[in-house]
């Protein structure tokens, strides 16, 4: 079992991307990928690719990320 200060320690930092070679917006939360599809947050590992530099990623902040995913919801031309 781990003690306490491994679990303090474990990534739960967030960070949020855009992948203009995509055009999709992407989050990385305690080790995992997501992306905005359609509206929604889902799941999506393939982007560990980040970490390495295999795919282009600008970072962003979480209200450009925020404010994607509201534009995903309404459906706006540009925004998956």
């Amino acid at each position: 079992m781990k003690d306490s200060k491994d679990i303090k320690s474990y990534d739960v930092v967030k960070k949020f991307y855009y992948l203009p070679d995509d055009n999709r917006y992407a989050k990385k939360e305690g080790g995992f990928y997501y992306w905005i599809d359609e509206g929604k947050v889902e799941f999506h590992q393939n982007y560990i690719d980040i970490v390495f530099g295999d795919i282009y990623a600008i970072e962003i902040s979480e209200e450009d990320f925020n404010e994607a995913l509201e534009k995903s919801r309404k459906k706006v031309k540009g925004y998956k």
